[in-house]
């Protein structure tokens, strides 16, 4: 172990001194130190994953809608030369955003959920950046749509992609889109699920399940499971669901740690607590939707989102 979090992949590069990788995986904020014989580090940053809505609360033929799914947070790749760097670089690590909470206020709408936070590298986030997902929006509004993870330099950014839309009739919610095994979309995979409402004929609606990613080896992520019946809770979002998005540089220096999947959302309630959303996966995972529900009875709170992470691997010849 070298370093916070640190590995080495050391190799001989005969009279010409030594070559050696550094990974390192940050899930806090800190301090960055540049080490000597530096000559070029990667840097992926995965903004936190926003916080669901919560569902709405309603009486008899009133429709009650589900909470919408959140955004992730988004992801930026870059390479950055030992001259641009500084002896030392602070880091931020984004926060999830929590999840709206559980209505408990008759004829009452959902509650917003909150944004992550940024994840950054260097003063003001100027070497690497990556925004931190949107909070889901309640019933009253749609959920945010993407926004891109500004202009960064980035060697490549990802969108933080916006979470499903509740049923506008109180039905059952929708699922995160699961990605496809041709690679060519999993960064429009990230969004988080919405919640099942109920409807005007006092039908609960079931919750979305969550995102499903393929690794490079081909095999596929294990979805969050939505709520299949009245008052169940969504499951929470896997965790490292893809390793698609780290460099092949990262892969093989020993990464761990990558995005995480959706959570799954729940399910309406109608003589029952509607169920909550669950939580997204780690890292920078979105939250997804809670249930709505009837009055006298608590709504379904919305699935936090999971924090962000940096992974730095650092290229040395000594």
């Amino acid at each position: 172990m070298i370093g916070k979090f640190g590995t080495a992949i050391t190799t001989s590069t005969g009279g010409g001194g030594t070559y050696s990788k550094v990974l390192r995986e940050y899930t806090t904020s800190g301090t960055w130190t540049k080490p000597s014989g530096l000559v070029f580090i990667e840097v992926l940053c995965i903004g936190g994953g926003g916080g669901a809505a919560s569902g709405g609360r309603s009486g008899t033929g009133v429709i009650a809608r589900g909470g919408g799914g959140a955004a992730s947070g988004g992801a930026s790749y870059r390479i950055l030369l030992a001259s641009e760097l500084s002896s030392t670089e602070s880091y931020t690590v984004g926060a999830g955003g929590p999840g709206g909470a559980a209505v408990t206020v008759n004829s009452t709408s959902g509650a917003t959920g909150s944004d992550g936070g940024e994840t950054k590298l260097g003063t003001g986030g100027g070497k690497a950046h990556a925004f931190g997902g949107l909070g889901g929006r309640p019933a009253s509004a749609a959920t945010p749509s993407p926004a891109s993870s500004g202009n960064w330099f980035d060697d490549f950014n990802r969108y933080r992609s916006a979470g499903q839309q509740s049923s506008s009739s109180g039905g059952s919610g929708s699922g995160s889109t699961n990605e496809s095994t041709s690679n060519a979309n999993w960064n429009s995979c990230i969004g988080g699920s919405s919640a099942g409402g109920v409807n005007t004929s006092n039908v609960a609606g079931l919750g979305g399940g969550g995102t499903t990613y393929f690794k490079r080896n081909g095999t596929s992520s294990t979805p969050a499971s939505g709520g299949g019946s009245a008052g169940v809770s969504g499951g929470n979002g896997t965790n490292n669901a893809t390793d698609r998005v780290l460099s092949k540089t990262m892969v093989d220096a020993g990464a761990t740690k990558s995005l995480g999947g959706s959570g799954g959302a729940g399910a309406g309630g109608v003589t029952t607590a509607a169920g909550s959303g669950g939580n997204g996966g780690l890292y920078g995972g979105p939250g997804s939707g809670g249930g709505g529900s009837r009055n006298g009875f608590d709504s379904g709170k919305g699935g936090d989102g999971a924090d962000g992470l940096i992974v730095i691997v650092e290229h040395i010849v000594s």
